[in-house]
C-alpha cells in the first residue's frame, strides 16, 4: 500500500525545474500530504490554497498570510522587473 509522506518542501531552485505535469501531480498528492514551496511561477500559485508573504524591515523578517490576488500581483511585478 502506498502511503505518501506528510510534508514536502520545494524551494525556488527545485521549483524552477517543475513542469505543469508535476504541478498537477503535487496537487493530487496534497489530498494526503502538505507541500510548502517558494516560487515566482503563477502556475504554482493557481493550485495553492494558502499564501504567505515575507517582508524584511530593520533586519527583521516577518511572515504574513496574504490573499491569492496579492501573491499573483507580487509574482507579476517580480517577473516584469526581471524581464525589463
Amino acid at each position: 500500500m502506498y502511503e505518501p509522506f506528510p510534508l514536502g518542501l520545494l524551494l525556488k531552485k527545485e521549483v524552477s525545474l517543475i513542469s505543469i505535469l508535476t504541478i498537477a501531480m503535487i496537487h493530487e498528492l496534497c489530498e494526503n500530504a502538505q507541500f510548502i514551496t517558494t516560487t515566482f511561477r503563477p502556475e504554482m500559485l493557481a493550485k495553492a490554497d494558502k499564501f504567505y508573504g515575507v517582508t524584511f524591515n530593520n533586519k527583521v523578517s516577518r511572515i504574513n498570510c496574504i490573499t491569492k490576488e496579492n501573491a499573483l500581483d507580487f509574482v507579476e511585478q517580480v517577473r516584469a522587473r526581471c524581464a525589463g
